[in-house]
């Protein structure tokens, strides 16, 4: 029962936003001027259908922070092309709000174009992207060898029967074909995920020049670690995966934490407004989330072991 009344509340809150909606897939690459020097870049998605987080540019009068590097090491670059229209300063600081693929595998990218950049990260978001994604990346050229015998057989591995939303995730996950997975492969082929150098348990605050950034932990939502970037003078709040649309990602993570997070998060912003991240509109709360896609991903708790979801 309270799960549901968590569910349901976090149902209520966003209920009046969902007409606001984008569809459930990004064909094209969209950037959103938020504020004066505050941007959204919403990504299209990858050839293998797989939907690619969205970036936050943050730019002050000494440098610039950026706020999750997406999927594609590709579309990274292509943000730092865009970045560097924008503006002369360097990138110093990079925040993965949480340690999904779709949230970090462009560290490298920007690494490379800005070699003083430093990389931040929640404390247990910077331990799961150590401990996880290298394996994601090694097993992707296998993906499609795994996947359609699932989805002929409508059975796991250990043979239990798929749901039907499992096999809607497989169905999304193949239909780019052999062709589109392979141009994905070879782009993370030799990729190292770049972990972050500086990790904070509850608070930190970046000065970027006349800029004022508060990175907080305010505790687990999608994944056991995720961070959130606020903006006290605009009243911004980028929210990564802990804002979806047109309801939150419930399936992973731990659903019955996010319903005290949005009175936090409502507190920040002084604003009761839940806007959907796919638009970054003139609202408070901006998510450089994806769309509560369901990928091999994990959820973890300090002290237990990793829970596959």
């Amino acid at each position: 029962m309270a799960f549901l009344n968590a569910a349901l509340l976090l149902t209520l809150l966003l209920s009046p936003l969902r007409l606001l909606a984008d569809s459930a897939s990004s064909k094209h690459r969209m950037v959103t001027k938020l504020a004066e020097g505050v941007y959204e870049i919403r990504h299209q998605d990858a050839p293998d259908h797989f939907s690619q987080g969205n970036t936050a540019v943050i730019v002050g009068d000494t440098g610039v922070l950026v706020v999750d590097s997406c999927y594609l090491p590709s579309s990274a670059r292509e943000d730092i092309t865009q970045i560097r229209q924008w503006t002369n300063k360097p990138v110093r600081y990079l925040l993965n709000t949480h340690w999904h693929n779709d949230h970090i595998q462009g560290n490298a990218a920007y690494a490379e174009a800005f070699p003083g950049i430093t990389i931040v990260a929640q404390t247990e978001t910077a331990m799961l992207m150590a401990l996880r994604v290298g394996s994601y990346l090694s097993e992707y050229p296998h993906r499609m060898e795994r996947f359609q015998p699932e989805l002929e057989s409508g059975k796991d591995p250990s043979g239990r029967p798929l749901t039907e939303e499992e096999k809607e995730d497989l169905k999304n996950a193949v239909a780019g074909g052999r062709a589109a997975s392979e141009a994905v492969s070879a782009e993370f082929q030799g990729l190292k995920v770049k972990v972050p150098a500086i990790a904070f348990d509850h608070e930190l605050d970046l000065d970027l020049g006349n800029r004022e950034v508060q990175l907080k932990y305010l505790g687990r939502g999608n994944t056991v670690g995720d961070a959130v970037a606020y903006l006290p003078k605009q009243k911004i709040l980028i929210a990564g995966d802990l804002v979806d649309s047109p309801v939150p990602y419930l399936y992973g993570g731990f659903p019955m934490s996010r319903s005290p997070r949005s009175k936090e998060w409502m507190n920040l912003t002084s604003k009761r407004s839940f806007p959907p991240w796919q638009r970054a509109q003139r609202e408070n709360i901006c998510a450089t989330g994806d769309r509560a896609y369901r990928s091999s991903g994990w959820s973890y708790e300090p002290g237990d072991r990793a829970n596959q979801y």
